[in-house]
């Protein structure tokens, strides 16, 4: 049974959303920063090349007027006809190896973000006594067989960086407000979805069999009224199904009263009628059995109807000797290993203890049993302390612990030892040591 305190090392759904929240407003703020950034350079592009388009449709139109049309020469601009005209300086920047007409190359001479060069070349005045930070180069198809070629330069002013960095403050500030709002969003958005959760939880701890109709609750989600409602119903089919099986056991073990009384009294009819003054050590024996037989059925019937209704009235406590109790199973159950190479040996004297020695005989009863049954050869040994009793088996070979330990676990016997145990509240404790398997019970 799971433990409905124990808590798993799981992450909160409010961290769980507080975190989703935050990633998401993280990759939306850089990526409209890094889209700016583009934006910005973008818009410098269509200034750029709308001004020398309009200068060499200009040019286009003088030329048609006069073929001798002198060049174009606008501030920062240098016109050329021929590819090989172009310094080498700007040549290289750019490749034209089949230009196409109304295009654009641009090239940054500087680093905005670090205010450092980053590939600074000479621009040959082009920008007047300073370089230029972004260079141009747009050509334009005249004719067949001529071409203009335009080199631009541009120099940001005072005014223009001022701009720049007050666009990024604009763009710092934003970002931080937009993971702001973010992160309010997922804290609210979480309080609300864990308010109904909480109350979830709350219900379905108070569910019980006692009061299986308790109200859900608004629950505000249909889904999780929807749980709350097949928790419900798995809650009343659950129970249904438990209390059949007390039902079955209560009535099964009344209906074994009946037969067992009549067994009983034709063990005792029987053993009168064949009484003579000489009886064999033998038929005394089968007779002895057969009583103890009978009464460990009754004692176990009484003791699984005591467990069934899980009464708080415990059975009724007797003064047990746990040797002679050891002793009588030991005798019983010794047909077990009698043609098998195990020692077996019980070290301590006489320890009693105030027990219903129903449950005592049937807990002690099952682990001898099991301890005899799955050692094949080697040594069990029983060990006597005040107020407990330790069963160790050594098997003569590692392989024979590995399947004692892999079928000690399983029957109805060690259910009902530890459900005894549990509502006893005697301690029992099953593991290896040693290469060898012990188990203990330490009686409270």
């Amino acid at each position: 049974m799971t433990n409905q305190n124990e808590i798993r090392n799981l992450l909160p759904l409010r961290w769980y959303l507080l975190g989703w929240f935050a990633v998401a407003a993280l990759i939306l703020v850089l990526v409209y920063s890094s889209l700016l950034d583009r934006y910005f350079l973008w818009g410098i592009d269509l200034r750029t090349e709308a001004l020398l388009e309009q200068t060499a449709d200009n040019y286009a139109l003088a030329r048609i007027e006069n073929i001798t049309a002198p060049l174009p020469s606008e501030q920062n601009t240098r016109a050329y006809e021929e590819i090989s005209e172009i310094p080498n300086n700007f040549q290289r920047l750019f490749s034209l190896d089949s230009p196409k007409t109304n295009q654009l190359f641009r090239y940054l001479n500087i680093d905005f973000d670090d205010d450092t060069p980053e590939r600074m070349i000479d621009t040959l005045n082009l920008c007047d006594d300073t370089r230029c930070e972004i260079v141009f180069l747009y050509t334009y198809q005249l004719g067949n067989d001529s071409w203009l070629y335009l080199v631009h330069g541009l120099v940001g002013s005072d005014e223009i960086y001022r701009e720049i960095e007050s666009n990024e403050k604009i763009v710092f500030t934003l970002g931080v407000a937009l993971i702001l709002i973010f992160l309010a969003l997922a804290f609210f958005s979480s309080r609300i979805i864990n308010t109904p959760l909480r109350r979830l939880e709350a219900w379905s701890l108070s569910l019980s069999a006692d009061n299986p109709d308790l109200d859900i609750g608004n629950l505000r989600f249909q889904e999780l009224d929807t749980l709350a409602r097949r928790l419900r119903y798995a809650f009343e089919r659950m129970n249904q199904s438990i209390e059949g099986e007390k039902m079955f056991l209560r009535h099964a073990s009344h209906e074994l009263r009946t037969p067992l009384a009549i067994l009983s009294t034709n063990v005792e009819l029987i053993e009168r009628l064949t009484e003579r003054e000489h009886r064999s050590e033998s038929e005394r024996a089968a007779f002895l059995r057969q009583y103890q037989a009978l009464s460990d059925v009754q004692l176990l019937i009484e003791t699984l109807l005591w467990i069934n209704r899980q009464s708080t009235n415990l059975p009724n406590s007797e003064h047990v000797n746990l040797r002679q109790e050891l002793d009588q199973i030991v005798e019983e159950q010794q047909h077990l290993i009698e043609k098998r190479l195990v020692s077996f040996t019980i070290d301590g004297e006489n320890d009693f203890v105030e027990a219903p020695v129903a449950a005592v005989r049937i807990v002690l009863s099952n682990l001898i049993r099991n301890a005899f049954q799955y050692t094949a050869d080697g040594e069990i040994s029983i060990k006597i302390e005040p107020r407990s009793i330790t069963i160790k088996n050594t098997p003569a070979d590692s392989d024979s612990l590995s399947e004692f330990n892999h079928e000690y676990g399983f029957g109805f016997g060690l259910e009902l030892v530890t459900r005894i145990c549990r509502n006893l509240h005697w301690q029992l404790t099953n593991n290896e040591q040693d290469g060898a398997r012990c188990v203990s019970v330490k009686f409270s």
